[in-house]
């Protein structure tokens, strides 16, 4: 390829949507590791097809290892491996940050969470809406809080409102 070649090739930026480029986990239970911004979206529910509304800033952040791993998977065109190597046993955790821009129920979150899950099994969709559950406040969620969900080594997962430590919440 030449160089007027590459000049004229379109260059795709990254639009980060207010997140930080690197987020430093510093808890005991977390270990200690700074994890890259590698994707960001935003979650809009929608009304009978017509209505659509934001609802929370999603940032995935991945450790390099996973993050090199993930570019791979694109390179090769190996989207359906994707997941698995997203949730696979990684020692360096991952984490999934909702932003709220929208004042949402706890009732509402913990429904919309148990809708994505739709097809796995139902006693463990309602496990994980129970634990969900433990860990949210009860007035729900508000513009600006973040519930962050971190992926431990051995398939553990800790979650977090406005920054609160849980105990982790292990299911396969």
């Amino acid at each position: 390829m030449s160089s007027d070649e590459e000049e004229e090739e379109e260059v795709q930026v990254f639009e980060p949507r207010g997140f930080n480029d690197k987020l430093e986990v510093r808890r005991e239970e977390l270990e200690a590791v700074e994890l890259i911004l590698t994707a960001t979206g935003m979650r809009r529910k929608e009304i009978m097809w017509v209505l659509a509304f934001d609802v929370y800033l999603c940032g995935l952040y991945t450790s390099p290892i996973t993050l090199i791993r993930v570019q791979n998977c694109i390179r090769e065109g190996s989207v359906t491996d994707l997941v698995d190597v997203m949730l696979s046993d990684s020692a360096d955790g991952d984490a999934m940050v909702l932003r709220f821009v929208r004042d949402v129920e706890k009732q509402a979150s913990l429904d919309a969470f148990a809708e994505t899950f739709a097809g796995l099994p139902q006693e463990d969709i309602d496990q994980f809406t129970l634990e969900l559950g433990s860990r949210l406040e009860d007035s729900g969620t508000h513009v600006d809080d973040e519930v962050i969900f971190y992926w431990l080594q051995g398939g553990g997962l800790v979650i977090t409102q406005r920054g609160e430590l849980t105990p982790a919440y292990h299911c396969p």
